[in-house]
């Protein structure tokens, strides 16, 4: 630091200046207080521009509970939207395909709005908090009713899919040429009787040892000769269906095997009361008969099913 002087006229020199206690102390007093000032100012000046450490680190946390905030609420949000996505889809397309009512509005909010959990008080006052959790709630609460929903879906279609293979559906010969169908279903003159007597089933005339077939899955039920059937086979398709087939020449299956549709049973035969080789065939729904030819659609086009009920109208004869 550099030194002050000061001239001294009695010795015609400059001489050093040497500060005295007083006059240090009233320097320092100013310095101390200028200083005291200037930080007082500086401290004022930066609460008044920037918050202190610990508010900027709750204002920090602050901000990433926001983002998360809004992450959270974009989620709820997603989720709403695949969920209604999966009603529409639920309502809308499964339930109508098997012939199911769609849920009520009362069904899916069943539950919705109970009673809230003693938690929740202490956050009483936030009601960003308690809006979304109620959101929530409803979510968690619909999506549990959905996913019953979807597990009766699938158990009734699993029902409709083997519905669907068990029920007659196909002819139990084959019978590209439509021509083998030789009566029609209903009263008509017995071949062998010579008087009008019902006919519970439909003829196939089929040259002895045609293959014959299961129309559906099923379980047989009997196999065994009748003095009207011959060798004849009866299957219990479950659903209330069973199915006959009369007058084989022999049959291949036993009582208590399960077949699956397409399966052979035995082969076309003449026996029983028959008055030529043919495939007697008959659908019980409930223990009663009914007309064979509404179950044929499936191993046939429209045309062909057209044709088929077509070539039977003109044919009133029968084989048993």
């Amino acid at each position: 630091m550099a030194r002050q002087f000061t001239y001294n006229p009695h010795t015609c020199q400059y001489e050093p200046v040497f500060i005295t206690g007083k006059k240090l102390l009233q320097r320092l007093a100013v310095f101390f207080t200028f200083s005291l000032l200037t930080a007082t100012g500086l401290f004022f000046w930066y609460i008044d521009r920037y918050a202190p450490i610990q508010e900027q680190y709750l204002q920090q946390q602050n901000y990433n509970l926001k983002v998360k905030w809004a992450t959270l609420e974009q989620r709820i949000d997603n989720a709403y939207a695949s969920l209604n996505d999966l009603i529409s889809q639920d309502d809308q397309n499964y339930r109508v395909i098997l012939d199911l009512q769609p849920l009520g509005h009362e069904e899916r909010e069943a539950g919705v709005g109970g009673v809230e959990p003693l938690y929740l008080a202490e956050v009483s006052g936030y009601n960003l908090i308690l809006e979304t959790y109620k959101r929530f709630e409803k979510l968690k609460h619909q999506v549990d009713v959905e996913k019953q929903s979807y597990e009766q879906l699938n158990q009734e279609a699993d029902n409709k899919r083997t519905m669907w293979a068990s029920r007659p559906a196909i002819q139990p010969i084959r019978n590209k040429e439509l021509t083998r169908l030789h009566t029609t279903f209903g009263l008509r003159m017995h071949p062998i009787f010579n008087m009008l007597m019902d006919h519970k089933g439909l003829d196939f005339t089929a040259a002895k040892g045609t293959p014959v077939y299961a129309t559906g899955d099923g379980r047989v039920s009997m196999a065994y000769f009748s003095g009207s059937y011959g060798n004849v086979v009866f299957v219990d398709h479950g659903f209330d269906f069973e199915t006959r087939y009369a007058h084989l020449y022999k049959f291949i299956v036993r009582q208590g095997q399960f077949v699956k549709r397409g399966e052979l049973l035995g082969y076309v035969g003449n026996t029983g009361i028959s008055a030529s080789p043919h495939l007697h065939y008959e659908v019980l729904y409930k223990g009663s008969q009914i007309n064979p030819i509404n179950f044929f659609q499936r191993d046939l086009n429209n045309a062909e099913y057209e044709k088929l009920i077509s070539l039977t109208a003109n044919n009133t004869g029968s084989l048993d």
